[in-house]
């Protein structure tokens, strides 16, 4: 037996001697860490926990500050400080002796319950006390470094001896007892006081005292409402150690040990208001800064803006805020199907600021719930398209607004059985020669992929990347996916996609003349002291030149006049312009919009993605039609006149063909189909230099229809422009303005007969997979008129 004793002495010692000297390492090692990086306490952020108090928001009314009362910042932690001199002598003792009987003795670190908690943590002696001080315990309460790890413990060891030199011990246990979890979702012995006993916590009994301390060590397992019994074992050990420490006498132990404790809770303590989607986006954000640019932990930064007594000044215009949660609060505004949603987002094109932003259809039901608006990733359909090919393709002079391509498949995939063209266009149809006007307006999927073709995929990528910061485009994943592909760049087919905040930040280039702003939900954010903590300036950058900007404006005013979005209604009222987007497989409804102030963004679909049904197609564009009309015609915006968009000096209107580009002909105002002239805008010096060479003009027979030939009566003959193109695909395919293409015959050739197909449809090598084309319907334009001609004519 004295052999076993004497071995277990020396292993304790042995344990200690090596505890030691483990400590002492790793104290220097994190002393010298610190001392390269800087990798120091911050005193101001301790000093901060004992002045804890609601975060409170300020917008301006368009006189003053004023504060968003009832948005108070206090999240599901209820803080409540509380000065020690208001705090029980008894309730503070009751901490000392049971969590660290030294307090004000050691000098932020208690080395014997340090090293008897090393030597337990090896030994197992069954010890019920941990080896951290009350200034170790403030620490791991506001940094939330909780994580067991010798390089934790070692970093919490370090602070605690620098906090002591910064903070006398009454302000440490000052802000100790106001950020401790006390459970049911109060932090801080005020707010327990008046959850448990429904009294101030200067009115706490000690038996009461006890109750609170009791729960701290394990605050699930100590609530004196869910167990108390654990409670009360645990009350009974921190009397006795109050007793046995001299801090209260026997008549007082004697009064409150194996006592009943009685409860009154107070239900309405832990109740927190529901946040606005706006105040949810400015507490994500500040937490977001102030990891980044203050270099805290999530933890850290959280605790700061839910307790730390922050005033945070918004750019939110209160009228257009609550225009837009009246719309999506009430679900009948949007007849769908169960699991439906959508988000808006309203910025000041100019600064980048957040007016409004709404999260989700219908009545918020928490805070920091899924939010629509800016956390979800969705893929942004045909809106990409302004801004991944268009734009570019502008600003480097591949295109202007009098360029012309041809909307035909970009490609041919064999489906087993036939040939299928790729991309298709929303409508289904392809519409052939096209100006940027109509394929902007009709949102067509062929054209921006050709565009895309010579503009490079890389460069298309990084401008969406760098220029217009879309972060969460795909260079290169896991499995091989990249958004650096022709459906991702050129048709919205993203792999993870985009939110709502971002994408309509992009559009700011186009807004305001060719800047972009970085979206921004606050301003500045201000501690308890008033000192600026943190400040969200303006940041802006030019990305493409004030006349291309003005240019694509007006590309997208035709998609609101006579394209995608022509139902919006507010046109009406005031200048807007707009790209709606639909993803490939419907589960996607995107509509980007903005007028001279106003930048807005919204999307529907569903929670869990599933194609949208047809009756629900347009309920993204009632949405942002319903609110827009409802700003401009309560006077939201009274100080903006937005009738117009602002008209540079540096565009000049000219007429061009609209089945070339080219400087009009005659043929071409005497196309068939009508005048195929147009007026464009270009910057000076990109207008169109050569004629039109997609026009000649024709003999038609205007009395019986067809191609005139030489047996055709002369007063029968009209000249018409026609479309002097070649095309040939690999299957037979439905373009629009096939019947409008002549061709003259190969020698040898006869002309077919067909009235349902070109004349010339005859030299198609159908075996050879030569095809020419053919519009829908059966009589085709360009059939050769037979009325005088037999077949031994030909």
């Amino acid at each position: 037996m004295k052999r076993n004793g004497k071995l277990k002495k020396f292993i304790i010692a042995l344990v200690l001697t090596l505890s030691v000297a483990l400590i002492s390492a790793a104290i220097f090692s994190v002393f010298y860490i610190k001392r390269v990086r800087g990798d120091g306490v911050d005193p101001s952020l301790f000093k901060f926990g004992a002045v804890r108090s609601a975060s409170r928001i300020f917008y301006f009314d368009g006189a003053e500050w004023v504060e968003w009362e009832e948005e108070r910042i206090i999240g599901e932690r209820v803080f409540e400080f509380v000065a020690i001199e208001e705090i029980p002598l008894h309730l503070q003792n009751a901490y000392i002796a049971i969590e660290d009987k030294r307090f004000y003795k050691h000098s932020g670190v208690d080395f014997y319950r340090t090293l008897g908690a090393a030597a337990n943590y090896v030994l197992d002696f069954g010890d019920k006390f941990g080896g951290s001080t009350i200034t170790q315990q403030l620490i791991k309460n506001v940094t939330g470094y909780d994580d067991v790890s010798v390089e934790r413990k070692v970093r919490e060891i370090v602070w605690a001896l620098e906090l002591e030199q910064s903070m006398s011990k009454r302000d440490i246990l000052e802000a100790y007892l106001n950020v401790i979890n006390l459970a049911d979702g109060c932090y801080g012995v005020q707010s327990a006081a008046r959850r448990y006993f429904s009294k101030d916590v200067s009115e706490l009994s000690l038996i009461e005292c006890a109750s609170i301390a009791a729960i701290t060590n394990n605050p699930s397992y100590y609530n004196p409402i869910t167990h108390p019994e654990n409670n009360a074992e645990r009350r009974d050990i921190i009397l006795l150690q109050m007793r046995e420490q001299g801090m209260i006498s026997d008549e007082e132990l004697a009064d409150s040990y194996e006592r009943e404790l009685v409860l009154r809770p107070d239900d309405t303590v832990t109740r927190t208001g529901i946040h606005s989607w706006y105040t949810d986006m400015v507490i994500e954000d500040v937490i977001t800064d102030l990891m980044n640019v203050r270099g805290l932990t999530r933890a850290e930064a959280s605790s700061y803006v839910f307790g730390g007594g922050l005033d945070i000044y918004i750019p939110m215009d209160m009228n257009i805020q609550s225009i837009m949660e009246e719309y999506y609060e009430n679900s009948g505004n949007f007849i769908a199907g169960e699991g439906a949603q959508s988000a808006m987002i309203i910025i000041d094109p100019s600064n980048g600021d957040i007016l409004g932003v709404v999260g989700a259809i219908g009545e918020k039901a928490g805070n920091r719930v899924q939010y629509y608006a800016t956390d979800t990733l969705r893929p942004p359909g045909s809106t990409i398209k302004p801004l991944s090919v268009y734009a570019p393709a502008l600003e480097r002079g591949l295109i202007s607004y009098g360029s012309v391509f041809d909307d035909v498949p970009f490609s041919f995939s064999d489906s087993g059985s036939t040939l299928v063209g790729w991309p298709k266009n929303a409508n289904g149809v392809y519409h052939g020669l096209s100006t940027m006007s109509y394929a902007m307006a009709n949102s067509t999927n062929t054209i921006p992929l050709q565009i895309l073709e010579e503009l490079g995929l890389s460069y298309s990528f990084y401008f969406l990347k760098d220029k217009l910061h879309l972060d969460d485009l795909i260079e290169r994943g896991e499995g091989g996916i990249s958004d650096m592909d022709y459906a991702a760049l050129a048709l919205g087919q993203l792999n993870w996609g985009v939110s709502v905040r971002d994408i309509t930040a992009a559009y700011s280039i186009f807004a305001d003349n060719g800047m972009y702003h970085s979206s921004r939900s606050y301003l500045f954010v201000k501690d308890s002291l008033g000192n600026t903590l943190l400040e969200r300036g303006e940041v802006s950058e030019r990305v493409i030149s004030d006349g291309n900007a003005e240019i694509m404006t007006k590309l997208l005013q035709d998609v609101v006049w006579g394209g995608t979005a022509s139902s919006l209604d507010v046109k009406n009222k005031v200048a807007i312009a707009a790209k709606t987007g639909t993803t490939q497989d419907n589960k996607d409804r995107w509509c980007i919009a903005y007028t001279p102030s106003l930048l807005v963004g919204v999307w529907y679909g569903y929670e869990y993605p599933r194609e949208i049904p047809r009756a629900e197609k347009d309920h993204f564009l009632d949405a942002l039609d319903t609110v827009l009309t409802r700003i401009y015609s309560r006077g939201a915006r009274t100080s903006y006149d937005d009738r117009y968009f602002e008209e540079s000096a540096g565009l000049v209107a000219v007429n061009f063909c609209m089945d070339s580009g080219g400087i009009p002909t005659e043929a071409c105002i005497m196309d068939a189909r009508g005048s195929r002239v147009k007026l464009g805008y270009f910057v000076s010096g990109t207008e169109p230099r050569e004629l039109c060479r997609s026009h000649i003009l024709v003999e038609y027979d205007e009395v019986c229809g067809g191609i005139a030939n030489v047996l055709t009566p002369e007063n029968h003959i009209r000249l018409v422009g026609m479309l002097s193109i070649e095309r040939e695909f690999p299957t037979q395919i439905i373009v629009s303005d096939a019947q409008y293409v002549y061709r003259e015959l190969d020698s040898g050739v006869a002309p077919s007969l067909n009235a349902n197909e070109a004349f010339f449809s005859t030299m198609q090598d159908k075996g050879m997979g030569v095809y020419f084309g053919i519009s829908a319907g059966k009589l085709q334009f360009n059939r050769l008129s037979t009325a005088h001609v037999s077949a031994s004519d030909t």
